[in-house]
């Protein structure tokens, strides 16, 4: 009997036990509910479960003072249940000015049992008529704390003034690029040319908050790139930043969120709220800055069309600034931007331009990203796209052209002469097409073949020979530019210096006594017949005799100045041969075909390419 007494007993005090711990647990669910906010300019309450386990507030009370509550159920007219870690709002009438706000788990509105006030707030002043429950039930930490400034208030813990604050009502809205629906773009950066990003919004009325700016970040840093106030005419240039990825935002914001003194957007703090972002592709092109090689010139002056190369060699400034997947050096008609050149890179030595035409010429070097039509591009202004040139070295080509002459009224340009006879033989000359001349400066040279020494400079024929002994001289046209140097009697061709250019020559062979009717002039020009080809030429030039004389010939090549490259290269007996002119360099050169014998001899033009 005693027994079962005991285990009757034992049964009431686990049943008992169970109840107890049951209520403990719907005591620890009810303490997981809490307000977290209160708007009282729409009568909103914001209830949240901090809980594991779902709510049911339905019976729950609301109360702004004696007398003056409501059951959380009638407000939604059906059962109110909170799932774990959401919210519930209701409507709610409640003073704006101030005011405290009780929810108790039931109708114990006297009660100052944590059970029963579960939470509690006030603001806009202290001394609210329930503070005292809430401070005795833990609810609130002092009487006279109160939440201040401009409501809605909210929270995410309660029980203090220290841990409710104005809501943020901070909103950035959604932008977009202006007249699309794009949030991304890529442009180039580097070249000198704006690609504005405009900017507009999607809906403009839902943007809030007191304050605002426009926010330009780097991507991969947050780092502030720009706060600019507003969006610019025309959009956002980002011509300045380097490669990479920056974002453009709107940034809506209460109070003081740091934005002032912040240089990174994770340093903003408070009620605020960025749009999404306007995401931008920077692709860096940057051609660089080119100067002379070992000067810091970036102007030079040449002379073209006399056969000698005036190179110009280029080097960079610095040349770890440039950017850009693809480059080429590029060389333009300064006056019309024609592309005259598209070279890889710079030649051994530099660039040559002795085949361009009087005027100025720039080079520059290019870098670019993708198509930007380069390969068919005939003028720079055709190029489109991510490109950068950079400065251009301006070559000035001052043209100078000795033209072509020939014994006027023929075609000639050899004779014969008897000199110290007494009789004046006059050579005078013309130009084969004196357009084909250029050059500031005009003057004709006489000068000895043997020897190159300028014999005379006369300013204009007919020449009159009869004084000069016996042997063969040569008359040029030679035009020239300010500067030159050497040309004085006594001097040697060979000698000048400057920017200048000869015409062929005139052969003039002067005999004395009787040689002066070894040959006559007709017999010369009848039998005396060579033909040069090709001409131009690269490699081989051949020659041909075409007369019927036997003649011990021989065969000089000259250059410009009258210096001999190919000295006395004998084809006596043959009907012709061939000379190798692969070791020259491209230009004019003059080729004299002598008969030893007589010393007759005919000047050839030939151009070497």
């Amino acid at each position: 009997m005693k027994t079962e007494l005991l285990l009757k007993k034992i049964k009431h005090w686990s049943v008992y036990t169970l109840l107890f711990l049951a209520n403990v647990a719907l005591l620890q669910a009810q303490e997981d509910v809490r307000l977290t906010k209160v708007d009282t300019v729409e009568d909103e309450i914001t209830i949240s479960n901090f809980g594991t386990m779902e709510a049911n507030i339905t019976n729950y009370q609301l109360c702004l003072g004696p007398g003056t509550y409501v059951r959380v159920g009638a407000t939604t007219g059906g059962n109110v249940i909170i799932p774990p870690s959401s919210d519930v709002i209701i409507s709610y009438n409640v003073n704006e000015a101030s005011g405290g706000l009780s929810l108790f788990s039931n109708t114990n509105f006297g009660s100052s049992n944590p059970a029963d006030l579960i939470a509690y707030v006030q603001w806009g002043a202290a001394n609210q008529l329930r503070v005292g429950q809430a401070v005795t039930a833990g609810r609130w930490d002092n009487a006279s704390n109160f939440v201040s400034g401009t409501p809605p208030y909210s929270t995410t813990e309660g029980g203090s003034a220290a841990v409710w604050f104005e809501a943020c009502d901070a909103n950035g809205g959604q932008i977009q690029i202006a007249a699309t629906t794009d949030t991304t773009a890529e442009i180039c950066v580097g070249e000198g040319i704006d690609d504005l990003i405009d900017v507009e919004f999607v809906d403009p009325n839902v943007r809030s908050g007191d304050s605002f700016s426009w926010v330009i970040t780097d991507q991969a840093t947050g780092d502030i790139l720009g706060k600019p106030a507003s969006v610019p005419a025309g959009g956002f240039s980002l011509e300045g930043a380097p490669t990479g990825i920056c974002d453009i935002w709107y940034l809506r914001y209460n109070g003081d969120i740091g934005f002032d003194t912040a240089t990174n957007v994770s340093q903003l703090s408070g009620c605020f709220d960025l749009s999404n972002p306007i995401s931008v592709t920077r692709n860096a092109v940057n051609g660089g800055e080119i100067q002379i090689a070992g000067t810091t010139d970036t102007t030079a002056e040449i002379c073209v069309g006399e056969g000698i190369d005036d190179l110009i060699d280029v080097e960079f400034v610095d040349p770890n600034v440039r950017s850009g997947d693809s480059f080429s050096w590029v060389i333009t008609d300064q006056a019309t931007g024609d592309i005259l050149g598209k070279p890889a890179s710079v030649p051994a030595g530099g660039f040559s331009l002795e085949g361009a035409p009087t005027g100025i010429c720039d080079i520059w070097y290019l870098r670019y990203n993708g198509d930007i039509g380069f390969d068919t591009a005939t003028n720079v202004s055709q190029l489109s796209g991510c490109f950068d040139l950079s400065n251009p070295i301006s070559v000035t080509r001052n043209a100078v052209n000795g033209g072509e002459i020939q014994i006027a009224g023929t075609t000639d340009t050899t004779a014969e002469i008897c000199v110290g006879e007494g009789a004046d033989d006059l050579i005078d000359v013309e130009f084969t097409a004196s357009s084909t001349t250029s050059g500031t400066n005009g003057i004709y040279v006489i000068t000895d073949q043997a020897t190159g020494q300028i014999l005379g400079t006369p300013a204009a024929g007919p020449f009159n020979l009869e004084g000069a002994p016996a042997g063969i001289c040569d008359i040029w046209y030679l035009r020239y530019e300010d500067g030159l140097t050497g040309l004085t009697m006594g001097q040697n061709v060979a000698g000048l210096a400057g920017c200048f250019d000869l015409s062929n020559p005139i052969s003039i062979t002067r005999l004395t006594g009787t040689d002066c009717s070894a040959l006559s002039v007709d017999d010369f020009e009848a039998d005396f017949n060579f033909s040069v080809y090709p001409n131009p030429v690269q490699d081989e030039l051949s020659i041909k005799y075409a007369g019927s004389q036997n003649l011990n010939l021989e065969v000089q090549v000259i250059n410009m100045l009258g210096k001999q490259l190919i000295n006395d290269v004998d084809f006596s007996n043959k009907a012709n041969t061939v000379l190798d002119m692969r070791g020259l360099n491209s230009g004019t050169y003059f080729l004299n075909i002598r008969d030893k014998n007589s010393g007759s001899s005919i000047v050839k033009r030939v151009v070497k390419n």
